[in-house]
């Protein structure tokens, strides 16, 4: 039984860092598209300017 509980809990803390890296990944991703999204729009702003400017 005491193995039983301590395999557990080393599934439990398994799990818990699993979770933890899940919750990164998806912070790193949305942080990601953000800043992708933004200069895209730069980019946008810029070459419309440019061009308005000719």
């Amino acid at each position: 039984m005491y193995y039983l509980y301590k395999r557990d809990n080393k599934f439990f803390f398994l799990s818990i860092l699993s979770v933890i890296l899940t919750i990164i990944s998806i912070v790193l991703t949305i942080i990601f598209l953000f800043e992708r999204k933004k200069k895209q729009e730069e980019k946008e702003l810029d070459d419309y300017l440019e061009n308005s400017i000719q």
